[in-house]
């Protein structure tokens, strides 16, 4: 086996990022689908300001804006998916806020959709 080059090294690297980029987007879109008939203006993006590719996060104008008294009664999305998918909550960041009602439904569908671990 011979050595590689440093430039073949980084062009490897570079296209490991573009790989994973693909496959984070078409994953935003597998949440996206699945996750609107509970949360219809769901966005997924891949990264975040505070993470990189590796990081999958999921926004709502609608749910991540719900006031302090609604929040008490409510727990994080990211909490919800990784009780259901613990492999997917290691790699979702959200700052949705759902209630009970809706968090039976996210786990109820992922738990169908993904299985149970």
């Amino acid at each position: 086996m011979r050595n590689r080059t440093p430039r073949e090294v980084l062009e490897d690297y570079r296209r490991s990022i573009k790989e994973t980029e693909r496959r984070g987007e078409e994953l935003c879109r597998v949440l996206e689908d699945i996750l609107r008939p509970v949360i219809p203006d769901i966005e997924a993006h891949v990264g975040s300001i505070e993470a990189g590719i590796e990081t999958i996060e999921l926004d709502s104008r609608k749910l991540g804006n719900r006031s302090y008294e609604v929040e008490m009664n409510c727990r994080p999305l990211h909490f919800i998916i990784e009780e259901a998918v613990p492999e997917l909550g290691e790699v979702i960041e959200s700052f949705i806020w759902v209630t009970k009602g809706e968090a039976k439904k996210v786990k109820e569908i992922l738990l169908e959709i993904f299985g149970e671990g």
